[in-house]
């Protein structure tokens, strides 16, 4: 699929997007891989700014005001997805919280 992209202040640019599927409607397909963009945004951020594991500080409420923050982050990010993808986190943390609530077999050696 060939597409021109014409900007506000007259220029232009023109590229392809090859798609291994059939493409039947280039606007969808083109507004398709426009997400592409937003979901590598996502996955810098989750992976630059909300790694808690690299937090080193030793105040109680600067930990506090860190993890908060990251937990309100991440509610928004799966707030602003989609219906079915929301729907599909909801599995996947329905899933986590019932592998998390049972027992735990002994990790350690006897």
């Amino acid at each position: 699929m060939l597409i021109r992209e014409v900007y506000g202040d007259g220029h232009t640019q023109e590229w392809a997007l090859l798609d291994t599927a059939t493409i039947t409607d280039a606007v969808a397909t083109q507004r398709q891989y426009g997400l592409r963009t937003q979901i590598e945004e996502r996955h810098r951020a989750l992976k630059c700014f909300y790694d808690l594991s690299d937090f080193r500080s030793c105040q109680f409420n600067v930990i506090t005001a860190q993890v908060v923050m990251v937990l309100l982050a991440f509610a928004r990010e799966i707030l602003q997805l989609e219906a079915d993808a929301r729907a599909k986190v909801l599995v996947i943390v329905q899933r986590l919280e019932q592998s998390m609530l049972c027992p735990m077999k002994n990790l350690r050696p006897p």
